[in-house]
């Protein structure tokens, strides 16, 4: 079944507009706009979003399976990261658990939304800096950086597609989880693996050495008291150093 695509010049955010319209709308059904005004990622940031950059939402109805809306994100950033370095032949990495890192900082994110059980659709939004890198506050996070600064990149469209392509080819019949065919190649690819990092899980926080993934996209950590697995949080290295370090040999 092929994606629908609706095109909007300005909006305020394109998982927003899918989410107020949602009952209304097919399955497979893309919204992409040249510009938001409330573009957001994921603990409520901000996503600034200049003209030129891909941002796009995905509708699913009925959504998949909870544990398997969960890790869409983490395998979205997969996709962006193969097509980057495919490209430009720079190394990209996925920052569990929806981001995409280069390096000089932040180049992508996404974030899936539930509408409930009494509206069983799944949103998942991307925004990807294309063109230009938002200099906007992160209070203290990573700065923000743009596929042109490594290459020439895709305009929005060639971006779109070659997103959805991905998608598709890891997750062909949109049902099951996809992750344990392809969770050797995403831990290769995974941000501050084999290195030790600070996790803040709701009001905690953990310290531990990333090992890996489970195969429901579950940080898997091992710390002073032993191995946790992570569904949820945010991590930072321990001790802290530059946010945007890309280990050697990542590939």
């Amino acid at each position: 079944m092929d994606w629908q695509t609706i095109r909007l010049d300005e909006v305020d955010s394109t998982s927003s507009f899918l989410k107020r319209n949602a009952a209304e709308l097919p399955h497979r059904l893309v919204v992409r706009a040249d510009t938001q005004t409330g573009g957001r990622g994921r603990l409520g940031r901000k996503w600034s979003s200049p003209r030129g950059g891909l941002y796009m939402s995905l509708l699913l109805r009925p959504a998949p399976e909870p544990e398997v809306a969960a890790l869409l994100p983490l395998v979205g950033a997969y996709v962006i990261c193969r097509i980057f370095t495919g490209q430009t032949g720079v190394p990209a990495l996925v920052k569990w658990p929806n981001d995409v890192i280069v390096p000089g900082g932040k180049m992508a994110g996404i974030l899936a939304e539930y509408g409930g059980r009494r509206e069983p659709w799944l949103v998942v939004g991307f925004g990807l800096n294309l063109t230009d890198s938002p200099r906007i506050d992160r209070g203290g996070g990573m700065p923000a950086e743009a596929w042109s600064d490594y290459g020439v990149p895709p305009d929005p469209e060639e971006a779109q597609s070659f997103v959805l392509e991905g998608l598709d080819r890891l997750w062909p019949a949109g049902e099951g989880n996809p992750l344990p065919a392809i969770r050797s190649r995403v831990e290769r690819l995974l941000w501050m693996r084999g290195r030790e990092v600070r996790a803040s899980v709701g009001g905690m926080t953990l310290r531990g050495v990333v090992e890996g993934l489970d195969d429901l996209g579950h940080l898997r950590l091992y710390g002073p008291e032993g191995a946790a697995a992570l569904d949820s949080g945010e991590i930072r290295p321990e001790p802290l150093e530059s946010p945007t370090t890309i280990p050697g040999g990542a590939t």
